[in-house]
């Protein structure tokens, strides 16, 4: 199998003026592109930057993300994309967990951020080097602090070391190698029945997100397709008005993104001629949300997805082709994954019985870095144990219900805090919800609701409708009125922070 190195200068030899990277006005070939990353390779192998080194790449949505990022991999060092809006503290935390030899950011990124100082003061010391891509000619690379290189053979094999989303506590670094994202994305790709040379995919994700990585960039790369990175945040007129200029044919967006979607008019404007698919994945889209864009856009297929990181990353799909897949379903494993459902004591569940989603796959990580113990715990034999509840149904079709760790415990009984949601956000006026857990002197937890709603929220009305709709038991204590739920840089819902701040909420 080549590797990411030699399908990019394939696609340069054979394709050399076709269109691979665009963001705004800036255009790159394959050619132009490869001569790019060439040139930041080699300044990177100067510094002595190789195979065990950590490149931590902070930048947003821009041809240097992408350039950096093969550069790196060039050179054989392991990537760490982080997101560029985090604080002070935990830059400095990935930087030292990482052990991290060279941080590469661009010129107005490092202008406007802590990022120089806190590499100083880290115990690790990295090079900090800024990245301009002046034209698809031209790369402008500067050293802004130097640095010490560091190599650990335990990276010798990986390509990206992913932070974990970090919802149910710390962060985690996964690791996972060229051969399990190339597998990933070209599994994706043939699920999804993608065209060599014919396809345009449009990024509005960030890119330091793996979603984004392996509906886009690497399934780009694979396929010698085309690349649109949108760098701005995400608005609807845009995103609508990018799709349509650029004629792209897959696109993907997060739960939130879709829900402004089907909430705007102007999601009618997208144009079926050319976008084929909108991926789905992060949290579970609400099913009113799919009905409503299809509404909007009966030509476009919205394609619900599964996966997590520890997989790199996608498990499960459902085939653009496959017409009968259950509403709610995130469909079945993509070819070459295998799922089975396991229940609390051990055993297999049978069809339409819940328990843990558990993963046999070949691009299941090398396990977490310098936590084997975790890795143990996580990868039992050929089995990835995702955390993550669920059940097949007699047709083979994965639907998922919930996450293990968030489950709420009250007075004994498991409640899962998704299926809650799922109840709330189907009620007219609701834009989000979020139900976590509140130590209770008796039961141990109780639920509460946690709601973004319109002006007009009538609280009672919501109280009746969860009456009629919930058990006594799932049945929230409170509910408690926010002006938006608090979400990760990948759109999941931060747990973590809202069952640490509860306490400052009150009704």
């Amino acid at each position: 199998m080549a590797t990411t190195i030699e399908l990019l200068a394939r696609n340069a030899a054979e394709y050399p003026h076709d269109l691979f990277l665009v963001e705004g006005p800036r255009k790159f070939t394959f050619s132009d592109f490869r001569s790019r990353v060439l040139d930041l390779g080699e300044k990177l192998a100067s510094l002595g930057v190789g195979e065990g080194s950590v490149v931590v790449l902070i930048m947003t949505n821009s041809v240097e993300f992408v350039i950096g990022l093969l550069a790196s991999h060039h050179c054989g060092a392991a990537v760490l994309p982080f997101p560029p809006r985090s604080t002070p503290a935990e830059t400095r935390d990935i930087l030292e967990q990482a052990n991290c030899s060279a941080v590469l950011t661009t010129p107005s990124l490092l202008e406007h951020s802590h990022l120089a100082g806190v590499a100083s003061e880290a115990r690790i010391s990295p090079f900090v080097i800024t990245v301009r891509a002046v034209d698809p000619k031209s790369l402008e690379v500067m050293i802004t602090l130097d640095g010490t290189v560091r190599r650990d053979q335990m990276l010798n094999e990986v390509l990206l070391l992913m932070p974990t989303s970090g919802t149910t506590g710390e962060p985690k670094l996964v690791m996972l190698s060229e051969y399990h994202l190339r597998t990933n994305a070209k599994s994706f790709s043939t699920a999804m029945e993608l065209k060599r040379r014919t396809e345009v995919f449009y990024s509005a994700l960030p890119l330091y997100h793996i979603f984004a990585m392996s509906v886009h960039l690497f399934p780009a790369l694979i396929l010698a397709g085309t690349l649109i990175v949108d760098p701005d945040p995400f608005f609807v007129r845009d995103f609508v008005d990018g799709i349509n200029r650029h004629e792209a044919t897959l696109t993907a967006c997060v739960p939130y993104m879709a829900r402004l979607l089907a909430d705007s008019s102007l999601t009618l404007n997208l144009s079926g001629k050319s976008l084929r698919y909108i991926i789905l994945s992060g949290d579970n889209t609400p099913e009113k949300v799919v009905c409503s864009l299809r509404q909007h856009t009966s030509t476009i297929r919205y394609v619900r997805s599964y996966g997590l990181t520890e997989a790199a990353p996608r498990v499960a799909i459902a085939p653009p082709r496959d017409f009968s897949v259950p509403e709610g379903s995130v469909g079945k494993p993509l070819p070459g994954v295998d799922i089975r459902i396991m229940s609390e004591s051990g055993f297999p569940q049978s069809s339409g019985q819940e328990g843990e989603i558990q993963v046999r796959s070949p691009s299941t990580m090398a396990g977490y870095y310098r936590n084997s113990e975790l890795t143990a715990e996580t990868v039992v034999g050929e089995w990835l144990k995702t955390g993550d509840m669920g059940f097949l149904d007699d047709l083979g079709y994965l639907f998922v219900s919930g996450r293990k760790k968030n489950i709420i415990i009250r007075g004994g009984e498991n409640i899962s805090p998704e299926e809650v949601e799922s109840v709330l956000l189907s009620i007219p006026g609701i834009h989000e919800a979020v139900v976590v857990g509140k130590p209770d002197p008796l039961l141990g937890e109780v639920p509460v609701a946690l709601v973004a709603a319109d002006a007009d929220f009538s609280l009672p009305d919501v109280r009746r409708y969860c009456r009629t709709h919930l058990s006594s038991l799932k049945l929230p204590v409170d509910f408690i009125c926010i002006n938006s739920i608090p979400r990760l840089a990948n759109g999941k819902i931060d747990r973590v922070r809202l069952r640490r701040e509860y306490s400052e909420i009150r009704t």
